[in-house]
């Protein structure tokens, strides 16, 4: 008895050991199976995809725009199965060529000639060639202008990829440098983010081909494919080779005129044609000169008129000195410029009468020296430097064309554009300090002039093109006291000036007057290092009369510059404003 009821006590016991073993393997196989579940879900890849229209933020039939891989703020849109981009667009990112004309044309102008694609057309003429598009490459909607695709690619070198839903347009200007490629390994992903549950972009079948992004990164590497820029893991890819990028054009080529030697130009002022007959005696001791540029043509009518003193017997004159010459053009009359350039009647009949009136007088070239181009200006000044260059090209004539130093301003003047087209840039290098400034200063320091020289270089202007321009002229300043100055005077404040609080008033003068004015008040003068000029001044009326001369120290100083910069030679302002022995300076400086 005793030992059955022992068993049935073990027989209990055993029966509710069971059930607690039971619920602890399944608390460990559920234990366990989370666990392979949070792995799984922590170290899986991600199959989310992502949701296109939202990552390139386009619908219906707008288009997302990517230039060398970075999206650009503006849209283009799609009609009937045709890419459009908006003009502006086109010109901040692809090309400032492109035109906008007054009769809402497209204009492009090619080494040889001047091609118009009027709006609404599906044709335009190129090379004595019609070249059909099928469909308007120039479209307004809205007040808004857009070129397409097709029209682009025969004019702008690129590589164009598109892609639909959403639409995406890629366009690829920087053609020089090969694309890296790699080859997938496997079946894969390109995701959002560089990370395993990052959405997915796109499908990567095993062996497809796409652009690698940069060097290939230990964990995750950036590609392009299919449209999308993305992340995929590094092991599932390997870098497979380059190519070169292809445009269906190449680059225009445009070859202008150059005198084969260095430039030496100095500047004739006239006011009348009386004037023009005393140009042998003020060339006496210039011999080593080889262009003169006399200032003939002043537009006088917003038509493109302009008054002339241009006379063959100058030119007759000058060539037999062995001088070319280049008339210059100035805007210095109170015509619009703006409506003489924008309006296409008036620009070309403008550059027509130019190249008329030069090639009649027998002159070598134009010399293009507007002082008054306001920014709405710029656009319409640029365009006709390109369309003077070609009528100038093709009539043999060299054009040239006067800036301001880059320190001016004017970026809308272009003077990188400018440098295509026209045979030479030459710098003002000069009126560091101006009339009407309201500080006493050097007209052209050293700092400032080759500051002007190296500026104008880093915005890509090749050497052989850069012509530096150098006063033979300087100012007299005289500052008066406050106290002294007279009711109405203006008053300028500067604590490290004579006076503190002064008036100051200005003129100019040529080199051997401003060293005789020093000279006649026994002025002492003294060698600055900083603007390599020679400084004087002296007291007089109650005031003092500061001077930084040009003589031919600092005239010789800036002729180094020339070549040190390798630069395309030098251009004075004026003649009859120069100490005579400048021009043994300039013998010495470009001998032969």
């Amino acid at each position: 008895m005793a030992a059955d009821r022992n068993r049935k006590k073990r027989k209990r016991k055993s029966s509710s050991v069971m059930p607690v073993l039971v619920a602890a393997a399944v608390i460990l196989v559920l234990a366990a199976a989370l666990a392979v579940s949070l792995l799984w879900s922590r170290y899986s890849m991600g199959t989310e995809r992502a949701d296109l229209n939202k990552v390139y933020t386009v619908s219906g039939d707008q288009v997302n725009l990517f230039v060398n891989m970075e999206e650009l703020p503006a849209h283009g849109i799609s009609r009937d199965g045709v890419f459009y981009l908006e003009y502006e667009a086109v010109r901040e990112n692809l090309d400032s060529r492109y035109y906008l004309d007054s009769d809402g044309a497209i204009r492009y102008v090619l080494p040889e000639e001047i091609v118009i694609v009027p709006a609404g057309s599906a044709s335009f003429t190129l090379g004595g060639e019609t070249v059909e598009l099928g469909h308007s490459g120039v479209l307004q909607e809205n007040g808004t202008v857009y070129l397409a695709l097709d029209l682009i690619r025969h004019f702008t070198p690129l590589e164009a990829e598109s892609y639909e839903n959403p639409n995406r347009l890629y366009l690829f200007t920087e053609l020089e440098e090969p694309v890296v490629l790699a080859r997938a390994k496997k079946n894969t992903e390109v995701r959002l983010q560089a990370g395993i549950k990052s959405l997915i972009l796109t499908d990567v079948p095993k062996d497809a081909e796409m652009v690698l992004l940069g060097a290939l990164d230990e964990e995750w590497s950036e590609v392009f494919y299919n449209g999308c820029r993305g992340y995929l893991q590094t092991k599932r890819i390997e870098e497979s080779g380059s190519r070169q990028r292809e445009s269906l054009i190449p680059a225009w080529e445009y070859k202008g005129i150059s005198l084969g030697e260095p430039v030496r130009l100095v500047w004739h002022q006239v006011f009348s044609t009386e004037e023009n007959g005393n140009l042998s005696s003020l060339l006496t001791g210039s011999e080593n000169l080889n262009v003169i540029s006399p200032t003939w043509f002043a537009l006088s009518e917003d038509n493109g008129s302009f008054t002339s003193f241009a006379s063959n017997t100058y030119v007759q004159e000058a060539h037999a000195l062995g001088l070319k010459v280049w008339i210059l053009v100035n805007d210095f009359s109170d015509v619009s410029l703006y409506d003489t350039l924008s309006r296409n009647e008036s620009r070309e009949n403008f550059i027509q009468k130019l190249v008329a009136a030069t090639t009649e007088a027998g002159a070598d070239g134009i010399n293009i020296d507007f002082e008054y181009v306001y920014q709405d200006t710029g656009v319409h000044f640029v365009e006709f430097i390109r369309e003077l260059s070609l009528a100038c090209h093709k009539s043999g004539l060299i054009l040239s064309v006067d800036n301001f130093v880059p320190a001016g301003g004017r970026a809308w003047v272009d003077r990188k554009e400018q440098s295509v087209f026209a045979d030479y840039l030459i710098m003002m290098s000069y009126d560091e300090h101006y009339s009407g400034d309201s500080q006493a200063g050097s007209t052209a320091s050293y700092g400032f002039s080759e500051a002007g020289i190296t500026d104008t270089l880093a915005e890509g202007i090749p050497a052989s093109k850069l012509v530096n321009g150098i006063p033979f002229y300087t100012r007299a300043w005289t500052e008066v006291p406050e106290s002294a100055a007279g009711v109405g005077a203006e008053i300028f404040q500067d604590p490290n000036s004579i006076y503190g609080r002064y008036a100051i008033s200005s003129y100019a003068l040529g080199m051997v007057k401003a060293a005789g004015l020093l000279s006649d008040h026994g002025a002492t003068l003294t060698w600055l290092e900083e603007e390599r000029q020679h400084y004087g001044q002296y007291t007089e009326n109650g005031g003092t009369v500061r001077i930084w001369l040009e003589d031919t120290r600092s005239i010789e100083e800036k002729l180094k510059l020339v070549t040190e910069h390798g630069i395309a030679g030098a251009a004075f302002w004026k003649l009859g404003l120069e100490d005579p022995g400048v021009w043994q300076l300039v013998q010495a400086a470009f001998p032969g």
